[in-house]
């Protein structure tokens, strides 16, 4: 099927965020740095500035629009192209295109990483992993340079917690600090993970960070 055209606004935004190439201006380490956008997709609350940053497979997210964003999603595998991936995001999440993006990037990836992809792109509407295809949640730290900064060349964030799911959505591992969690292990000839089983809510809102927080320290 024919994927979304990109908008104009969308297409500006990328030239300023997803290439990493935006020039953001000095700023002290406690004034926020904010990216102009006006794609709906990527500015959600219609201020003007970007609550939505796309840096090749991985979307940096303001959940409350205070400047300052609050977690990272990662899509499942390294070869995802940053136009893509907001393309995917601009659409609605719609799942023929996650499958065309993952099927694209097949042949970058090495042998074992191309069996899960390719195992992936054919079972897209059942095993979508977090959040509509992505393998990994990261939730920033307090950092000041967790903000518009992070459309840099040379971004420096900073994360409290590091996520990896299982295709079926299960919590594979959990990076906090210095230390890991192993959790679930994915059988992919079951189609079945099996362990200690941990589903997170998605994140629709500020609260739902605050669960997932409380649930993560819990491993910890």
């Amino acid at each position: 099927m024919h994927s979304p055209p990109v908008m104009p606004s969308l297409l500006a935004g990328l030239l300023l965020c997803a290439a990493c190439g935006f020039a953001v201006a000095p700023a002290a380490a406690d004034e926020i740095v904010r990216v102009p956008m006006a794609a709906p997709a990527f500015d959600r609350n219609g201020d003007g500035f970007a609550d939505v940053i796309v840096d090749g497979r991985t979307a940096h997210h303001d959940a409350d629009f205070d400047g300052r964003f609050d977690y990272s999603l990662t899509l499942a595998f390294k070869e995802y192209e940053s136009e893509g991936h907001s393309r995917y995001i601009a659409g609605g999440f719609e799942r023929d295109l996650f499958a065309d993006l993952t099927r694209a990037g097949l042949d970058k990836l090495c042998a074992s990483e191309r069996v899960a992809a390719d195992w992936t792109a054919v079972h897209f509407r059942d095993y979508l992993y977090y959040h509509d295809g992505y393998g990994r949640l990261s939730l920033f730290d307090g950092s000041p340079a967790n903000d518009g900064r992070l459309a840099a060349k040379n971004p420096r964030w900073s994360y409290e917690y590091v996520v990896e799911f299982n295709p079926d959505g299960s919590v594979r591992s959990v990076r906090h600090g210095d230390r890991t969690v192993e959790l679930a292990t994915f059988d992919y000839t079951a189609n079945t993970s099996a362990g200690t089983r941990l589903i997170l809510p998605p994140i629709g809102d500020p609260e739902d960070l605050i669960r997932i927080r409380a649930e993560l320290s819990r491993l910890f």
